[in-house]
């Protein structure tokens, strides 16, 4: 596994292990102890962005794909901004756009716990 293949299985597998830690500390030493239950609270709010991170790392990718081109529709061949788009770049930039925003809500609704 690396940075570049890391995947929703292994991030499954990792947070496996973290939820299998806070178990046994639970059944064990943990169950009247305030720090555990301080720190199951806290892995109970992030684990859900946590298991979306594959997720969100490939949105992240695509909508940096998605501004690369709608840059390049706005930018002449030398790098000065365009003074002018045709209707049809508009509407090019536009469905892109679109078309990335509800992707994305998803996700971050999914990372937040919220359906």
């Amino acid at each position: 596994m690396s940075k570049q293949d890391f995947t929703s299985e292994d991030a499954d597998r990792l947070l496996g292990f973290a939820d299998q830690f806070l178990e046994d500390w639970e059944s064990n030493e943990g169950k009247d102890d305030p720090e555990c239950k301080e720190r199951r609270a806290e892995w109970d709010a992030i684990r859900p962005l946590l298991v979306k991170a594959p997720q969100l790392l490939k949105a992240l990718e695509d909508a940096f794909a998605l501004l690369d081109r709608i840059s390049d529709t706005l930018h002449y061949e030398d790098g000065l901004p365009v003074t002018f788009l045709e209707a049809r770049d508009i509407e090019i930039i536009y469905g892109d756009a679109v078309t990335e925003l509800s992707p994305f809500e998803t996700l971050i609704r999914a990372a937040r716990g919220q359906s």
